[in-house]
């Protein structure tokens, strides 16, 4: 009498001695039909560039919004929509006035949704009010948000925050910092 916990290892053995006799058929059902031969495998093409010394421009109503220099800029790292960048130094534009100035050790721009990473050492100031350092930050171009989750030191005259993560409207002022907070006031 065959009991399941016997199927269990019959089954295998069956499927094991007449491999001869099945395999072959199925090697000739599953191969592909004579004759047919696969298509050569084709690289993937960008047209991505690299540049030195690169200053990029973005405006509104001839007005500047921001102006980027970086030490160098590629394309076409990730896809065709992003610019990967070392040594960036930006000045970002609110109606014409300057609202900040932004330095990073490498920076990364997709295109499609506007949004700038920096990393490696940024430091955002805006002139007569503060200065941020943090080791990531992402500016929402449509927007105009500052966001991180990485810890921050955020200095003006009168006071000092440090925390982990912070987001920030350049129109507005308005700030947010998370993580453990501490707060000085000179």
């Amino acid at each position: 009498m065959i009991s399941s916990r016997n199927f269990l290892w019959i089954f295998p053995l069956i499927l094991l001695v007449t491999g001869p006799v099945w395999k072959p058929f199925v090697v000739a059902f599953l191969s592909p039909p004579k004759g047919l031969s696969p298509a050569p495998a084709t690289e993937r093409t960008t047209g991505g560039f690299s540049m030195t010394g690169v200053t990029i421009t973005r405006s509104s109503q001839g007005a500047p919004e921001a102006i980027l220099s970086a030490e160098k800029v590629e394309s076409g790292r990730w896809d065709d929509n992003d610019y990967s960048m070392k040594q960036v130094d930006a000045l970002l534009f609110d109606q014409g006035k300057l609202k900040a100035h932004v330095i990073s050790g490498e920076g990364y721009y997709d295109v499609s949704q506007k949004i700038l990473t920096l990393i490696d050492d940024v430091s955002v100031t805006v002139p007569d009010e503060y200065e941020l350092t943090t080791q990531a930050l992402r500016y929402l171009v449509p927007y105009k948000i500052v966001k991180t989750g990485a810890d921050i030191l955020f200095e003006s005259r009168n006071m000092k925050i440090q925390g982990t993560g912070m987001r920030y409207n350049f129109v507005t002022g308005d700030y947010r910092v998370g993580g453990r907070v501490r707060f000085d006031i000179e």
